[in-house]
């Protein structure tokens, strides 16, 4: 499963790399995404003894690529869930941003080097090699790398910063409507 998953993860990044990403735009509401990729992620985040938290925006129709958007969403908790630290938590919200909308994925301690925040998308990168070996990391080091794919074909922009909780805040804004 993990080298069938790695395959896709390749793939993906290379169709993006040629500007190639299909993606099908159709209505729908951030809501809806959001609560249903959370709702995915919570069994295993009490496992881990994490609080994830949904701070809800409001309701927002757009254009998007649901399921590429769910993957986005999907890479941004998975990276959350496996380097946050219990008791820990992830915190995933969503606003109206002048023209668009932006999401966040932020999680507590540990965090990233400010030195490493402008690598995190590069693909490969691991900012540090012994916090993946002790947060039992076993990824392919693409997930970021994919997010940024996948706004970036939305015409979007993400970025990452220090978080207020002490980990690392992933930031996405998106066109209401994307194509």
């Amino acid at each position: 499963m993990q080298l069938i998953r790695l395959v896709g993860d390749l793939h993906t990044l290379s169709m993006a790399d040629l500007g190639k990403l299909h993606c099908e735009f159709t209505p729908g509401d951030v809501a809806t995404v959001v609560l249903r990729v959370a709702k995915r992620f919570e069994a295993r985040a009490l496992q881990a003894g994490l609080n994830l938290t949904v701070d809800a925006g409001p309701d927002l129709t757009v254009s998007w690529d649901f399921g590429r958007i769910e993957q986005l969403l999907a890479n941004l908790l998975e990276n959350a869930m496996r380097y946050t630290h219990a008791p820990g938590r992830v915190v995933v919200r969503w606003r109206k941003a002048g023209p668009g909308v932006r999401l966040v994925v932020e999680d507590s301690a540990p965090g990233v080097a400010p030195h490493d925040l402008a690598q995190l998308f590069v693909p490969l990168f691991r900012a540090d090699s012994s916090r993946a070996r002790r947060c039992g990391e076993h990824g392919s080091g693409l997930g970021l790398s994919i997010a940024q794919a996948i706004v970036t074909a939305h015409q979007g922009g993400i970025w990452a910063k220090t978080s207020d909780l002490g980990g690392l805040a992933v930031t996405v804004d998106l066109p209401l409507t994307a194509h």
